[in-house]
């Protein structure tokens, strides 16, 4: 049974308090003035909130971490206690796990110091949060940590590969796009864009590092519709398919990536949509209103159908996927009529309530998507 040690006991170890006062955000604004960089005429630059010069700047030595990391408090805890929490950990611990995007590494020495993997390497392109992490690991006596000073683009034509799992956490933006976003960059074309290109680079280094059966996460807050809009994209492009039965947008972003894996929707925008619309609740209709939606849905995809029977009674449940929402319209013979209306993320879990509602009776017919089987129960 695999102990982990609390998130916030962690970060109390390091000397990493929560820093909630207003002054103290301002304090880490002036050390960025102090250091030029408060402005920009780089557009790419002020874009990035993760400049690597800024980075060496709130990292430059133990106090300025601290105080940074203090800053970031909550957001490390929920991280470290989602992470915890994941799917991924049921059938035990990790033997290789990488953290891209790692900085001084907390998730990744912490993961180690859980024992939910037996070692962790951090790859990061500023160069002061990994000495400060490394210090750290030594003061832990963490010595099946490593850290590597490398950008997301280098990995790709790098010898970094063959990890089980590799953590992404809060390693893009993808909380901010601007609205003028095409005519700051110059350009309406994705595969040129800055943010794309940085989303890119991470999928691409994604798809490098794992194993074939590996799994990937990319982590965030509250990501924009145009910034997952453009992730959905770059990934499919590398060839990573989303697992939806491990992927949840309900309390933050965790999106699971594998590269043997199959893309369940036909299109990005299809992913993209349902990745938002997962943050919001399900919702039950009215069978007035299934009518209505009924049309709307037999538009999209079909996913499921299953008919069965008892007592002279037939039932017909199907599923349909549009515009990243998924539908599950129920049928009687006796005429009545009702609708459960989901994020299309969330197909799997109405597929396998529908099948195993059928299975009670005699079923006379069933249709399954071949893309949605993998991730249904086994009968």
């Amino acid at each position: 049974m695999l102990v982990s040690v609390s998130p916030k006991s962690f970060l109390h170890n390091l000397g990493i308090k929560p820093n909630r006062k207003p002054s103290s955000a301002g304090q880490f604004h002036n050390r960025l003035v102090a250091a030029g960089h408060e402005s920009s005429n780089d557009i790419e630059d002020e874009l990035d909130i993760m400049n690597v010069e800024r980075m060496d700047v709130l990292f430059a030595d133990q106090e300025s971490s601290i105080q940074t990391l203090g800053l970031n408090f909550d957001r490390l805890a929920n991280s470290m206690e989602r992470l915890r929490k994941s799917p991924v950990f049921a059938q035990g611990k990790f033997l290789r796990v990488a953290e891209l995007g790692g900085g001084a590494g907390i998730l990744g020495m912490w993961l180690v110091a859980s024992n939910l993997c037996e070692t962790c390497e951090i790859f990061d392109r500023a160069k002061n949060p990994l000495s400060i992490g490394k210090e750290w690991a030594a003061k832990l006596s963490l010595d099946k940590v490593s850290f590597h000073h490398i950008s997301y683009g280098e990995i790709a034509s790098s010898k970094c590969q063959g990890f089980d799992f590799v953590v992404a956490e809060h390693a893009v933006d993808l909380g901010y796009i601007p609205e003028n976003l095409n005519s700051v960059v110059g350009t309406s074309n994705k595969s040129n864009c800055f943010y794309y290109t940085r989303y890119s680079e991470l999928a691409d280094a994604l798809k490098h590092m794992l194993l074939p059966t590996g799994i990937g996460l990319i982590g965030s807050g509250d990501p924009t519709p145009a910034s997952v809009s453009l992730l959905c994209v770059a990934l499919r492009e590398k060839q990573l398919a989303i697992d939806w039965k491990f992927s949840s947008n309900e309390d933050g972003l965790q999106l699971f990536v594998r590269p043997m894996g199959t893309a369940v929707m036909d299109a990005t925008d299809d992913e993209s949509l349902a990745i938002l619309a997962d943050a919001l609740p399900s919702r039950n209709v009215s069978p007035s209103e299934a009518l209505s939606l009924e049309k709307i849905f037999r538009q999209g995809t079909k996913y499921v159908e299953v008919c069965s029977e008892s007592v002279a009674v037939s039932y017909k449940c199907s599923i349909f996927q549009f515009a990243g929402l998924a539908c599950l319209l129920q049928k009687q013979s006796k005429a009545y009529e009702s609708a459960k209306v989901v994020s299309a993320a969330k197909m799997h879990i109405l597929a396998n309530d529908v099948l195993r509602d059928a299975s009670k009776r005699k079923i006379t017919s069933i249709f399954v998507d071949d893309r949605l089987a993998p991730l249904l129960e086994k009968a």
